[in-house]
């Protein structure tokens, strides 16, 4: 039977993941000048609703545990299943700004899914409808700009 993290774990691991997002579309914004302005607004609309769910989720942490989150642990369950699944979405060496976009978010998708499962505690319920309504959020978001990068040259 495999082990479930527990429910800081999950959280700092999504905390974790949230920033790498964050830092991956802050770093796509500053190395190209390419984007149109349509594109400038999407990747900071992405930044900013990372920041955004980094501090719910801090909160929810920080609620729960009376401790801040632990930063740059790569050992957590979930970053695993993020590396898992961002490294066989990514194979390819070079990927045009759409198929970062799609692949990116689906596999932020597929992580909050994960999330959403390994908490069945009751202990854990409100923590359970902060993932479940980030994860709603994003799938919107990600289902609203989607049209837009598809098949898109870089």
């Amino acid at each position: 039977m495999a082990h479930s993290p527990t429910t800081p774990s999950l959280l700092n691991d999504l905390i974790e993941v949230n920033g790498w997002r964050i830092l991956s579309y802050q770093t796509v914004l500053a190395a190209s000048r390419l984007h149109s302005p349509a594109e400038q607004d999407v990747f900071e609309e992405i930044i900013f609703q990372g920041q955004h769910l980094q501090h719910e989720l801090e909160t929810e942490l920080v609620s729960l545990t009376r401790d801040l989150p632990h930063r740059g642990n790569p050992d957590g369950p979930v970053l695993k299943v993020w590396s898992a699944v961002t490294s066989f979405l990514t194979g390819r060496k070079a990927m045009t700004i759409g198929e970062l976009f799609d692949r990116g978010e689906r596999a932020l998708l597929k992580i909050y899914r994960y999330a959403e499962k390994q908490l069945d505690s009751p202990n854990s319920k409100s923590t359970k409808k902060l993932i479940a309504k980030q994860k709603e959020e994003l799938k919107a978001f990600y289902k609203r700009y989607r049209s837009l990068y598809l098949h898109q040259p870089v």
